[in-house]
């Protein structure tokens, strides 16, 4: 199923979510042309989707003030925090390209790329603190520092080729599920769900970012600038470990281990276009190191689609179930580019 179908029964909400950020995004003088900027630029809303989809699992909002406001406010605020950290880890990176656009850095320097950075996220908590819930958040605030232990964590493991599988799904878990999990919980939160709904849907929020972060780190290595938005091998070249150089790893001895090592030298700036690099591609193949990963991603959506069992059907659930589809897809197409070809 198409993002657009999933989209379909929250458009008019999402587009409510979509004003609420442009209206903190436009009122600032020194701003303005930064804002304009990540405006035109805007991602999937993968988040806010979650968020308002999540929000759909009760149709009983009796008694609570404001039930949809709040869901709005508490979406555009994930969204503000999300773009935040998208602006750092561009600069961190040195990536040119996000979203079929220059980046921050790219464009405006690494100077204005913390700045604006550290601007969306006082937006963010500016927007949040108008929803009356401590619950909400503190549940918001030890997201955004899982967030930062995730990013500090895969930075000090850059061409570290001893980092174990173990040590990478620790990075995953903060650095993307947490937001994840943060959005399906906070839902839940605001909508008065039991403690045992609320934590099912934290599950399925660190599940699914699980996989959406593997995926993501798949498609570094079997996509395209065209499909992607962004430049192809980027986490390569940043010396990034991901899932498939763990699981092919495993695999090598000798001569080729050699050659992941010379790619992955810190002390020699990696080429995303040179020789070893297709050998390092080839190697991918040969050894089923995307096919791995995949493998690994579908336990955790299998894992978060067990974690809706128990609750009502639901335009929500339904909703959330079609989401976690859509990543099957993207799995089941990168697993034919890898067998076909990389």
């Amino acid at each position: 199923m198409e993002l657009s179908q999933i989209y379909k029964p929250i458009e008019k909400e999402l587009s409510c979510v979509r004003a609420l950020i442009k209206n903190n995004l436009t009122a600032d003088l020194f701003t303005s042309e930064l804002c304009r900027y990540i405006l035109k630029t805007e991602g999937k809303m993968i988040r806010p989707v979650i968020i308002l989809l999540s929000s759909k699992l009760s149709d009983n909002l009796a008694g609570i003030e404001s039930p949809r406001l709040k869901i709005w406010q508490f979406a555009a605020a994930i969204e503000l925090i999300h773009t935040a950290t998208l602006i750092h880890d561009d600069m961190i990176d040195k990536s040119c390209m996000r979203r079929f656009h220059q980046t921050i850095n790219a464009k405006w320097g690494d100077d204005f790329s913390i700045l604006f950075g550290d601007y969306l996220f006082s937006k963010a908590f500016s927007v949040l603190a108008e929803i009356d819930s401590a619950q909400l958040h503190k549940l918001t605030s030890e997201a955004t520092n899982k967030i930062s232990e995730g990013e500090f964590a895969q930075l000090n493991n850059r061409y570290n080729l001893a980092l174990t599988k173990e040590e990478y799904l620790f990075v995953l878990e903060r650095k993307t599920a947490s937001l994840f999990s943060a959005c399906t919980k906070g839902a839940a939160i605001l909508i008065n769900l039991s403690s045992q709904e609320q934590d099912n849907l934290f599950q399925f929020g660190l599940n699914f970012g699980m996989a959406f972060q593997i995926i993501d780190d798949i498609q570094d290595f079997v996509g395209s600038e065209s499909i992607l938005g962004k430049s192809y091998l980027n986490d390569m070249g940043g010396g990034k470990i991901t899932l498939p150089i763990i699981g092919l790893l495993k695999q090598i001895t000798g001569e080729e281990r050699q050659t992941v090592a010379r790619i992955f030298d810190r002390n020699r700036k990696i080429s995303t276009t040179g020789k070893d690099v297709q050998l390092l591609l080839d190697l991918l193949k040969e050894n089923n190191g995307i096919s791995s990963a995949i493998k690994e991603a579908d336990k955790f959506l299998t894992k978060a689609n067990a974690s809706l069992e128990n609750m009502k059907e639901s335009p929500g659930k339904n909703g959330l179930v079609n989401l976690t589809g859509y990543l099957l897809n993207l799995m089941q197409a990168q697993n034919s580019f890898a067998t076909r070809a990389l």
